[in-house]
């Protein structure tokens, strides 16, 4: 036997796949990863990913598929290694991972599931039907949209399938069924989320959701649902055609602990309403009063630095490393990890005095090419900066989040107040230039 260890599924080369491989590491176990083909033609993160696993296979396409993840693990059998079990945060991949942890014997969510939870005009439906949602959605046709348009209610422009914030938007009087044809053709060639959408996605216009933005990250173990940050969006922006979540704060600024309480309740019959028992969730929502309204349930870890943002309020652990060890968890020591899940959920932290404050900002940038990125000194220097791109990188569409950096600052509870401070100075951290580049003339609308 050469080795026991985890599988990664990267897209394009990436996926957090660093952070997930020290994890591993950590807990003394090998690194497998399987990557869709990496999008640099000088192979700097073929080299990367070979660095920091003992198994590595990059296919040639742009996505992986079942076929692949089926051939990676009995290539690893075959090999002498043993998989524990298979983790990504790429949502694409996200019902790959659950197939084969189902072959694998490991407690994960089904595989359809995995996959219905990404139709967010299905998942929509079922709250609806279920009276967990009075929101209402409706896909969206040329001529409905003319309607919508004339009726003057505020409503949310969305694909039904989609990853991130790729494509949505408020509705706006200037769209037009055009624009939604082109940000179709954005997706279909971007060099990231091409395949991740497929020909028959549609888009959905749902009731615009009023309050205060938060998402909930959580763990389902055994059923039982565990809550580990609860994050407040401060600074949300809305493009033409994307939203732009610019920075978190946790805990949240605008609500109170008893009406998170509240919300972590109400959201336990929205998982039970689609049969979710186990796996690892960001889930958006508003909570106007004490009304709460969900967003999307995302079934993976939040992006940016959502889980290091875990991470520096309980001082302990990050969403990422809790979400290893429960997929490594055996029946032999689910006692004590579902103690330790406990111990680190939310509230019980928020009641102590002593806890960390959390805020981080995501640096983006408009569609261009790159011609400079530079850091700047603030007073209040950053726990965390990670850049996320560099000089030269081009980004083809302003459909879509492009990720230029970001930063997190963690600050005793005392200094709460240092939020407010954040917010402002926070924006001037990064310089980012950005040169137009030839796209196609058609976009040019908004």
């Amino acid at each position: 036997m050469n080795g026991i260890g985890v599988v990664i599924l990267s897209h394009r080369g990436f996926s957090f796949a660093e952070k997930i491989s020290a994890g591993i590491r950590a807990r003394g176990l090998k690194v497998f990863i399987l990557s869709s083909l990496p999008e640099d033609s000088k192979n700097a993160r073929v080299d990367a990913l070979t660095k920091i696993a003992d198994a590595v296979n990059i296919t040639q396409d742009d996505t992986l598929t079942l076929l692949n993840v089926n051939d990676f693990l009995a290539r690893l059998s075959k090999d002498g290694y043993q998989a524990l079990c298979v983790m990504t945060v790429w949502e694409g991949y996200r019902a790959l991972m659950a197939h084969a942890n189902n072959l694998l014997g490991v407690a994960d969510m089904a595989a359809n599931t995995a996959e219905s939870l990404r139709n967010k005009y299905e998942v929509r439906k079922r709250l609806n039907e279920r009276g967990l949602s009075k929101v209402t959605a409706e896909i969206m046709t040329e001529k409905g949209l003319e309607i919508l348009k004339r009726a003057k209610r505020r409503k949310f422009i969305k694909p039904t399938l989609g990853i991130a914030s790729f494509g949505t938007f408020p509705l706006r009087d200037e769209l037009c069924w055009d624009h939604l044809d082109l940000i179709r053709k954005d997706w279909e060639a971007d060099p990231i989320f091409k395949g991740m959408f497929s020909t028959s996605v549609e888009f959905m216009a749902e009731d615009y959701i009023s309050g205060v933005e938060v998402s909930f990250e959580c763990i389902m173990f055994r059923g039982e649902l565990f809550v580990f940050g609860v994050h407040e969006k401060v600074d949300v922006s809305t493009g033409f055609r994307t939203m732009l979540e610019s920075a978190c704060v946790m805990p949240p600024e605008n609500l109170c602990p008893e009406v998170i309480a509240k919300g972590i309740e109400w959201l336990k019959p929205i998982l039970s309403a689609f049969d979710i028992g186990e796996g690892c969730y960001h889930i958006e929502a508003k909570c106007e009063g004490e009304h709460w309204e969900i967003i999307e349930i995302n079934n993976r870890l939040g992006g940016s630095l959502i889980s290091d943002s875990v991470k520096a309020f309980n001082g302990e652990a990050s969403h990422l490393e809790l979400w290893l060890d429960t997929l490594l968890c055996t029946e032999e020591n689910q006692h004590a990890h579902r103690n330790k899940l406990e111990k680190l959920s939310y509230l019980p932290y928020l009641s102590r005095s002593n806890h960390n404050n959390c805020y981080f900002r995501v640096f983006f940038c408009e569609a261009g090419r790159i011609r400079h990125i530079k850091e700047n000194k603030i007073s209040r220097i950053p726990d965390i900066v990670e850049l996320l791109a560099e000089p030269g990188m081009e980004f083809e569409s302003d459909a879509k989040e492009n990720f230029v950096g970001h930063a997190l600052w963690t600050y005793p509870n005392e200094e709460k107040s240092l939020a407010a401070a954040l917010q402002q100075e926070s924006k001037y951290l990064l310089d980012i230039l950005v040169d137009p580049i030839e796209t196609n003339q058609e976009l040019n609308y908004a």
